[in-house]
């Protein structure tokens, strides 16, 4: 990982993207949990 702690919310960004790529590619049932 590379270092953000100069602006956290590209950090929550990248995190909530992860997040969707897992979701997407992932589990669909977990997503659909969420959603």
């Amino acid at each position: 990982m590379f270092k953000t702690s100069k602006s956290p919310i590209i950090q929550v960004l990248f995190f909530f993207i992860l997040f969707l790529l897992f979701c997407y590619f992932g589990q669909p049932r977990f997503c659909t949990l969420i959603y």
